[in-house]
């Protein structure tokens, strides 16, 4: 039964899937991995790592995670939406900041 996740995204979502895939052939071939040995090193089926060379995105996560761990990716997903970088969570962050900042007045005080 084919997953229905590929009806759920974007265009913009699809080419992104797209070109990681791509990414990681790019990536493979420049360390001279063939794919037999992507697959031996990753411990999934061939079929299963075409499917990631062409960016499927019903592959398991930790399939990719994998992939990524063997082309020498320590941390690949430690960064995605980390707050230093999370550029719409920032501009909500200064949206939300006050136009004025007062000090709170304690009664009975004389300037």
């Amino acid at each position: 039964m084919a997953s229905n996740i590929q009806h759920l995204l974007s265009a913009p979502l699809k080419r992104s899937f797209r070109k990681m895939g791509a990414n990681i052939s790019l990536a493979r071939k420049r360390r001279k991995f063939t794919i037999a040995m992507m697959v031996d090193r990753t411990g999934m089926a061939k079929q299963t790592y075409q499917k990631i060379e062409k960016g499927d995105p019903t592959v398991a996560i930790a399939y990719y995670a994998l992939v990524f761990s063997v082309l020498g990716e320590k941390d690949p997903f430690g960064n995605i939406l980390a707050p230093e970088t999370d550029e719409v969570g920032l501009m909500l962050d200064v949206e939300k900041a006050p136009k004025r900042v007062r000090l709170p007045q304690k009664k009975g005080q004389v300037f």
